[in-house]
């Protein structure tokens, strides 16, 4: 399965009953290393099984607890060549998924009471993520990218082209087309005229119901998404797209130029300026809101309080370090934290658990660098009240 929804992260984060197993790993798509993942996956494996062993599990048990992952194994090597960065599996009783993601994640197994989510949040925080809305009257285009990556959405319910959403019968024009300009970082400029019903027979009713029928297609993909999106298209077309518009997080800067011969990886070398800059911004505003309330009852870098405040919904915004894990158990009956120095059978990164919990009640997650999170500890949030 490719990509993940915030959705699926909400079901991942779902309270469960027995053993849960977190499994990561970075994934490849050339060299000798793709042979590679499928024994780095079956080391994994062996790993969670002396686990769940080590809780109390029997063989035949974790023989049927992990027999839907070592059917992977089975797989072909096209199944592993995976064009995205790692690969995330989850399994507890009644429940199996894994995920071919776009982010580069540590190599680790979990296996505690819950899933171990943090490394998700960063892939689909605020800070993490955008989309490139490429529009034309031949062709539709949703990608999601981060800072180094991108793929290409599957619009399963969005008109493909106008000459599908409004039944034209025109013949099309060949397409011709100027790229200037492009390259990494280089946001650049690309002019031209697709192919396709020339602009001068179209009605702009006729353009504005062809958009609309598009945001109504890409409502089940964005759904409770909060990723900014930038859209690219000639220059008539992006004002009525945003006519239309019903998603609420487009920015007003997008890419001008016809997209129609322009590659996935030249679109998101151009988006990714305009993403970056934004995501660095609300970013930067959530850290100046933290250094304006140090000291004040709102703010806090101590694990334990921070804890207690996630679990009674009062977070807003929490900064968490990637990489960094914090052993121990939370009481939440009590708010009680033990801090322990390694990994056991019986005890949970609270790191985790703080974002996890802060997820779920709605506040806004930062999984950043550890230099990055402010306060100079693991782990800093602002209070609601």
């Amino acid at each position: 399965m490719d990509g993940l929804k915030k959705g699926e992260l909400k079901t991942l984060v779902e309270p469960r009953t027995g053993p849960c197993v977190t499994l990561y790993m970075p994934t490849h798509d050339a060299g000798a290393d793709i042979q590679q993942d499928p024994i780095r996956f079956k080391n994994l494996l062996r790993e969670a099984e002396e686990r769940l062993r080590a809780k109390g599990m029997k063989q035949p048990e974790v023989d049927a607890f992990l027999a839907e992952a070592r059917h992977l194994l089975d797989l072909d090597r096209v199944f592993w060549r995976s064009p995205k960065a790692s690969f995330a599996m989850f399994v507890a009783p009644g429940f199996f998924k894994y995920y071919h993601l776009p982010l580069k994640l540590q190599e680790h197994v979990h296996v505690e009471g819950r899933f171990h989510t943090k490394p998700l949040m960063r892939l689909l925080s605020s800070n993490g993520r955008f989309f490139v809305l490429a529009l034309s009257q031949d062709q539709i285009r949703l990608l999601e990218g981060t800072q180094y990556t991108v793929r290409q959405c599957e619009l399963k319910s969005t008109p493909a082209s106008i000459t599908e959403a409004l039944q034209y019968n025109e013949l099309e024009q060949p397409p011709q087309m100027r790229v200037a300009n492009i390259s990494p970082g280089n946001q650049g400029t690309f002019y031209g005229q697709g192919g396709g019903i020339d602009p001068s027979d179209l009605k702009k009713d006729d353009l504005r119901e062809y958009f609309r029928l598009v945001d109504r297609g890409l409502h089940g993909i964005l759904a409770e998404d909060t990723a900014p999106m930038i859209l690219a298209g000639v220059n008539y077309l992006l004002p009525m797209y945003r006519e239309v518009n019903t998603y609420q997080h487009m920015l007003t800067e997008g890419i001008v130029g016809s997209p129609e011969l322009i590659g996935n990886e030249d679109l998101h070398a151009l988006a990714w300026p305009i993403a970056r800059e934004y995501l660095l911004t609300g970013e930067r505003e959530a850290v100046a809101k933290f250094q304006n309330l140090t000291g004040s009852p709102k703010s806090s870098i101590d694990l334990g309080e921070i804890l207690a405040a996630a679990h009674q919904g009062r977070i807003e915004t929490i900064f968490v370090a990637n990489g960094r894990e914090t052993w121990g158990r939370y009481d939440a009956a009590t708010d009680q934290i033990t801090l322990e120095s390694a990994q056991s059978v019986d005890n949970t990164d609270l790191l985790d658990l703080a974002a996890t919990q802060t997820f779920v009640t709605g506040g806004r997650v930062y999984v950043v660098d550890p230099d990055a999170v402010p306060g100079g500890e693991p782990v800093a949030a602002v209070f609601r009240f």
